[in-house]
């Protein structure tokens, strides 16, 4: 008997961690100024201007990043599925960038509600934001899942 409780009790905590994982991993959407001319961004892309590595959008666009609080879950699960690392090594990533001088790391702007009102008001300006957050103020290029 104690054999089959100590099994259902397994079952139970696993379905129960794979259902709290499955509801914290909402879609992510890449928003910019509806002004911009950019429409969509490849994933190479998006990586690339995330982790420093390009200034620029394709076609020469300008850009410039924001980033959610350090810490967020959307921040962390943004890096993750862009960049495929964690928030702490895009933050040591660009922490390097800006002692070389190369460059400077995104705006740490605030959580959802704060960067879609950041994107909005600023020409150039890209972000990510949970997908239910999304409103008119903003466009979004790509879609995270």
């Amino acid at each position: 008997m104690k054999k089959i409780q100590s099994k259902v009790f397994q079952l139970v905590f696993v379905l129960s961690a794979m259902t709290a994982a499955s509801v914290s991993m909402a879609d992510v959407s890449v928003v910019v100024n509806p002004s911009s001319p950019v429409s969509s961004l490849s994933d190479k892309d998006l990586k690339r201007v995330y982790l420093g590595k390009a200034t620029t959008l394709p076609g020469g666009v300008s850009v410039t990043l924001s980033d959610q609080t350090f810490g967020s879950d959307v921040r962390a699960q943004f890096y993750r599925m862009c960049c495929n690392v964690s928030a702490q090594q895009a933050r040591s990533r660009w922490a390097g960038i800006l002692f070389s001088g190369s460059g400077q790391p995104p705006a740490e702007v605030g959580a959802d509600k704060e960067v879609v009102s950041w994107v909005a008001g600023n020409k150039n300006a890209m972000g990510y934001v949970d997908s239910t957050m999304v409103d008119s103020t903003v466009k979004v290029i790509k879609v995270l899942k």
